[in-house]
């Protein structure tokens, strides 16, 4: 088993070999520096990007504009969800509804 001695002589040559060798050091010590600075940009990128996916997971919303002026089936509030409940009945679906003309008509206004 090495002495404790042999140990401190090591690190008291590391600590002389970086006085003497200055130049080589700070290269040294500039790219370890630069490498964990672009690594940390990296993460933080794909932190964000990570951040953005499951948001928009969670808040995707499908809205369907009809043309009043074509009419093919009669289709009620009925035939769209059970019972006025707001559960679909249509499979991967959570929640359906109606809207009026007033409630569209009031987000158009809101959008303006």
């Amino acid at each position: 088993m090495p002495k404790i001695s042999t140990f401190f002589y090591g690190i008291g040559q590391g600590i002389k070999s970086i006085f003497r060798n200055r130049t080589f050091s700070l290269a040294s010590i500039g790219t370890m520096a630069a490498c964990l600075f672009l690594f940390g940009v990296f993460y933080i990128m794909l932190s964000n990007v990570e951040y953005i996916v499951k948001n928009a997971e969670t808040n995707v919303g499908i809205t369907d504009f009809f043309d009043e002026g074509i009419v093919a089936v009669d289709v009620t509030q009925q035939d769209c969800v059970d019972g006025g409940s707001g559960e679909s009945e249509v499979e991967g679906v959570d929640q359906a509804g109606v809207e009026g003309e007033e409630v569209v008509a009031g987000l158009e206004a809101e959008a303006e």
